[in-house]
């Protein structure tokens, strides 16, 4: 399709979805409230919703989950997306297909609104008198600082209870969102534990971007190299790697999944390789939980720093 066609597209679908209304379906009831129509875009956000709310809301656009980042989502995604009561985004530039196609902003929650963001360089394009250029855009993986998580958890309780009208559900999202919080707090705490018993002068790496709010939350000096965990690296970035891990202290390189033997032999010898989750999708039985694929993150995290 034509540039052209695209934004005609766009337009289309932001009319259809400011018009869109959500429609509560017979039986959603919690006693004598109906159910709270939700929608999430990403699966860290979807998983705070599910831990505050349990099964007490109605579920719309789950298909909009499996979306990566810079995946448009159809016509017909947008407008089930719309007939949500509040639709919970994650913000940070996850979203960039909210730059050609509108939603009810009156229903959307931004769950990183406020939080200072780490930006990156975007592609290199070409338009008008400008010429080949790039615009700096946003890093959306916030989630993975659970501090930062914990913000962003505090706002979709706060957008539940908004959205209810009785007293007892409210009294119930607050006292799930103080579970949750102490889950995360607990998680904050074992992480910065982790990396403290790292030993003196370790220095981290990582495989690829996307670890950048993690390092700034807990004081990590991560260099990021261009590595894939399938793809043996160019001589030139070989070389980059094994100057940085022959510096004189532990090395430390995380990876989203493990690299295959051929990528590790590459590689100096001397350093620790552990798989850090980045915890954008489900694992590979099917299930979603943040919590449990953060631990296992510590784990991973806490064997390689313990390593002799």
């Amino acid at each position: 399709m034509s540039k052209d066609g695209l934004w005609v597209l766009a337009a289309v679908i932001s009319i259809l979805v400011a018009c869109a209304v959500p429609t509560p379906e017979a039986g959603d009831k919690i006693g004598a409230e109906p159910r709270v129509a939700v929608a999430a875009t990403s699966w860290p956000v979807a998983w705070l919703v599910e831990q505050i709310a349990g099964d007490r809301v109605d579920w719309r656009g789950r298909s909009m989950l499996d979306l990566e980042r810079g995946q448009a989502p159809s016509a017909d995604q947008l407008l089930e997306l719309a007939t949500a009561d509040r639709i919970f985004v994650q913000g940070a530039g996850w979203e960039t297909w909210r730059e050609i196609a509108s939603l009810p902003e009156s229903r959307v929650v931004d769950t990183t609104a406020g939080v200072v963001l780490i930006e990156e360089e975007g592609p290199t394009h070409s338009h008008g008198a400008e010429g080949e250029h790039s615009h700096r855009r946003p890093i959306p993986g916030t989630w993975l600082d659970p501090e930062l998580f914990r913000g962003q958890a505090r706002k979709v309780m706060e957008a539940l209870v908004g959205a209810s009208h009785d007293e007892a559900a409210k009294a119930l999202l607050v006292e799930r969102h103080a579970a949750l919080d102490r889950t995360l707090v607990t998680l904050a705490a074992d992480l910065r534990s982790v990396l403290s018993a790292a030993p003196s002068g370790s220095h981290w790496g990582s495989a690829g971007p996307g670890l950048e709010y993690l390092a700034r939350g807990y004081g990590l000096e991560l260099e990021v190299h261009e590595l894939l965990a399938d793809a043996a690296p160019d001589e030139h970035e070989t070389g980059h790697v094994r100057a940085w891990a022959r510096s004189g202290a532990p090395a430390i390189l995380l990876w989203p999944k493990p690299p295959v033997a051929e990528v590790a032999a590459a590689l100096d010898g001397s350093i620790r390789h552990v798989v850090f989750d980045p915890l954008t999708a489900p694992s590979p039985g099917g299930r979603y939980d943040w919590a449990a694929g953060m631990r296992a993150n510590l784990e991973r995290l806490h064997a390689a720093v313990s390593e002799k």
